[in-house]
């Protein structure tokens, strides 16, 4: 669960039609000027890893409600330390030679850096992060995705930084 988290995307959802996008301030988001039906608010940062509220219906004008999104990692990536402070580890196993993409995302999906894009032999691998972007500037958010992605195999961890 991403309980303040800053900048993660939030769609609405009124029937499989996106109505509205915000991203959360403080782990809040609000959608305003809704008419009447019944809506669906769903976050999914990557890919389809993310998670939806239950149905709202409104029957004449906007109300406020809360429901929780929890984003919850999936797959077998080892982040160690976490949280840290500079550096981390991450580990992952492979079963055949893979082409694998690791990369850093902040919150709302968005790429913060690459640590691997290659071709990789079946064992388990390992590669790190020391806090840093693309212009290998320090990153100041608390909280960050680690992605690996090998054609289907889709899996990603919370890092949370001091």
């Amino acid at each position: 669960m991403i309980g303040d988290a800053d900048g993660v995307l939030v769609e609405l959802l009124h029937g499989s039609e996106v109505v509205a996008r915000t991203t959360t301030v403080g782990g809040i988001y609000r959608f305003s000027g809704l008419g009447p039906g019944d809506y669906v608010a769903r976050s999914r940062p990557i890919g389809d890893i993310g998670d939806q509220t239950n149905p709202l219906v409104i029957a004449v004008a906007d109300v406020s409600a809360a429901d929780t999104l929890r984003l919850v990692p999936r797959g077998d990536l080892s982040v160690v330390p976490n949280p840290c402070v500079d550096t981390t580890k991450v580990t992952f196993q492979v079963t055949d030679t893979v082409w694998v993409d690791v990369n850093i995302v902040d919150m709302g999906g968005r790429a913060v850096t690459n640590l691997l894009s290659l071709v990789v032999l079946p064992a388990q691998h390992s590669v790190y992060w020391n806090g840093r972007d693309l212009q290998g500037h320090p990153v100041s958010d608390a909280l960050y995705w680690v992605t690996y992605v090998s054609g289907h195999d889709v899996r990603a961890d919370l890092i949370f930084r001091r």
